[in-house]
């Protein structure tokens, strides 16, 4: 009869145990969901690009979706579902920093494109009023910078300067041509004209 009751016991020990671990690993999925959903969130506002976003939440749904059909698969399906999203997690990461790199790549070619118009508007001397002209300011923020919006954001404003100065720069260059051309044009009908003696042309 003990030995039945012991038996008894221990059968019924086993589920109660598997449900014990069972809730224990849906806690650290729930866990891992939310901490997943916080920094998709965060790299959202970040500036993410959202095409990527797009594929991380269906792989996200893809994972949430999955559920055991009885309480006996549910720790090989929960610790597989752990594993998707940590996976997940290190992806999101991992696609955030990789645009974050080329967001601040293409914020240094603009501050390079920029540096040279500097150079050859100040060599030209063309103004530059109303511009920020502080090369120092721009590589402070740049620095202080850590998401791809506050980077695309800053490459924006220098590219913005760049192409008011570019477009000083331009009309200069015009001007410059024009006159050279008109320069030319005068040299050459005075050269014509002074083959006539009759042509008074010392005011010239």
């Amino acid at each position: 009869m003990a030995l039945i009751l012991i038996i008894g016991a221990l059968a019924a020990a086993v589920p109660v145990s598997a449900l014990a671990s069972d809730n224990i690993l849906r806690g650290d999925v729930r866990q891992a969901e939310a901490s997943f959903n916080q920094s998709l969130a965060t790299a959202i506002r970040g500036g993410l690009d959202t095409t990527q976003a797009d594929q991380l939440l269906w792989r996200y749904s893809q994972v949430a979706a999955a559920r055991p059909t009885s309480w006996w698969q549910a720790p090989a399906a929960e610790h597989a579902q752990l594993d998707r999203l940590s996976q997940l997690q290190t992806d999101l990461q991992n696609q955030y920093q990789q645009q974050v790199s080329q967001s601040r790549d293409a914020l240094q070619r603009e501050l390079h494109r920029w540096t040279a118009m500097m150079g050859e508007a100040q060599k030209a001397g063309v103004s530059s009023i109303g511009l920020d002209t502080n090369q120092a300011r721009f590589i402070n923020y740049a620095a202080l910078a850590t998401s791809p919006s506050e980077l695309t954001a800053l490459a924006k404003v220098v590219s913005d300067q760049y192409s008011i100065l570019n477009g000083r720069v331009a009309a200069y260059r015009t001007a410059r041509a024009q006159a050279d051309a008109a320069l030319q044009s005068d040299r050459s009908l005075l050269g014509n004209a002074a083959q006539y003696p009759q042509l008074d042309l010392s005011s010239f």
